[in-house]
């Protein structure tokens, strides 16, 4: 119905809005440092352990506050009627944790020069978020569009960190 979209697009602005930058903050410098190594194992491990390293320090504390600010932050953002919008927004935050930790694990597989790998990964993320989103919907309402996206991620991280991890013995 109309009320659950809306209620999904009010959390994924949230998530998105941060999430971007972090990706894009990401992208702009870790991506060019493992391109200048990527041919090194040693060099491209160390880079990874620290983004992750920083992704943790950075991203789990911004998600404890928004999951905190949550209840407060999207009547007032939205109204009172979007209260729903919490419970998505809530999963969403549990799977950015994931999202960002694999993207930071994805991008030395581009970096290395293996687009048909990451294309293959993104595909794989889109059968999951199918395949986790729907049955979750359909147990839990709308409230399984959050937990579809945070099994999806969590998926997604064991896959991206499968292909690192043979490719460069991460």
């Amino acid at each position: 119905d109309q009320a659950s979209v809306g209620y999904v697009r009010a959390s994924s602005a949230i998530t998105v809005t941060y999430v971007g930058f972090l990706l894009k903050a990401m992208s702009q410098d870790y991506y060019p440092r493992l391109s200048a190594v990527s041919h090194d194992r040693n060099r491209i491990n160390e880079l990874v352990n620290l983004q992750l390293e920083a992704i943790l320090l950075i991203a789990v504390p911004l998600v404890f506050v928004a999951m905190a600010l949550a209840p407060v932050a999207i009547p007032i953002l939205y109204s009172s009627s979007f209260t729903p919008a919490v419970d998505i927004l809530d999963w969403q935050l549990v799977g950015d944790i994931f999202k960002l930790s694999s993207w930071a694990l994805a991008i030395t597989i581009l970096a290395r020069g293996r687009a048909s790998s990451f294309l293959a990964t993104e595909s794989i993320w889109g059968i999951l978020v199918l395949g986790f989103t729907y049955p979750a919907m359909r147990l839990l309402g709308v409230s399984g569009f959050g937990v579809g996206y945070a099994l999806s991620y969590l998926g997604y991280f064991f896959v991206v960190y499968a292909i690192v991890r043979q490719g460069i013995g991460f």
